[in-house]
């Protein structure tokens, strides 16, 4: 059996915290919204869908690490006011999906998950990767796929691990509480933004009952002749201590030959960066029409 993500030896009730944190906030968000678990090769999935369902292709939102749909409601209400957006939660991360890790390759057969997620739509999609969704993304194969956007993408290159945001993270890890998460939060913004007190509360919540999860790293042989010939969009935020779009440009054009659209956002986008990259995706859109 795989292993549990949640910490259930320090609180039996680990996993019902998030998930009444995640029902919480997707029962008070204000977009007309529909919600189902579907059986998939990683486990339950949680698929959250919004916006127009005539739209000609929807927009399909993987969260990263320690992310999920719920957490992401500034980025589903940027797409939903352009069409219908899909946020499956990832099997293996904090949210309504699966609690067990997927076993073997990570990214493969996370990458085999999505395809079944795609498939179930039965439909054009875009791919919009946060991180570790990002990774996911690209390991896709489905030909329902029409375009790809990687946001602070993982799967190129490793991530920068400042000395400043590896103290943060310790010192949340030891003592996961609102002050910790605050400070880590900070790192991750960009300088001047506000560091949402949900996501404060989310992360406290993670560090309390999540054990820690998986980091993609370079995924050189996922690359196949297919995405270069149709390479995605891959974006990164000016202000991201973690995958700064100097990191990440080197890779992004020998893998891929894209260069970087740069985002004026830390690792964790703004809902104006959002809203960027969901006007990436009609101009994707636009373009196959």
């Amino acid at each position: 059996m795989t292993e549990s993500i949640y910490r259930t030896l320090h609180d039996p009730h680990a996993r019902r915290r998030i998930d009444d944190w995640c029902d919480a906030r997707i029962s008070a968000w204000d977009v007309p919204h529909r919600r189902e678990h579907r059986d998939t090769v990683a486990g339950p999935t949680h698929v959250l869908t919004a916006g127009d369902a005539d739209s000609s292709v929807t927009t399909v939102l993987v969260p990263g690490a320690n992310a999920c749909a719920a957490a992401h409601l500034p980025a589903l209400t940027a797409f939903a006011a352009r069409g219908q957006v899909v946020a499956p939660d990832v099997p293996g991360e904090p949210g309504l999906s699966s609690g067990r890790r997927v076993e073997g390759a990570r990214v493969h057969q996370l990458g085999a998950w999505l395809d079944e997620v795609v498939a179930r739509l039965d439909r054009p999609v875009v791919l919009v990767g946060h991180a570790l969704g990002a990774a996911a993304a690209l390991a896709t194969t489905s030909p329902l796929v029409v375009g790809r956007v990687l946001v602070c993408p993982g799967g190129l290159r490793r991530p920068r691990l400042p000395p400043r945001v590896l103290a943060a993270a310790a010192r949340w890890r030891a003592a996961p509480r609102p002050a910790t998460s605050y400070r880590l939060l900070e790192h991750l913004v960009a300088p001047a933004e506000r560091v949402d007190p949900e996501l404060v509360e989310w992360l406290t919540l993670v560090g309390r009952h999540v054990r820690p999860g998986f980091v993609p790293g370079r995924q050189a042989d996922r690359i196949t002749d297919a995405l270069r010939s149709r390479p995605p969009v891959v974006a990164a935020g000016v202000h991201d201590r973690l995958l700064p779009p100097a990191h990440v440009a080197p890779a992004a054009r020998r893998l891929l030959g894209t260069d970087v659209v740069p985002l004026a956002c830390g690792h964790l986008p703004d809902a104006a960066a959002w809203g960027h990259v969901a006007a990436t995706v009609d101009a994707l859109v636009a373009r196959r029409a």
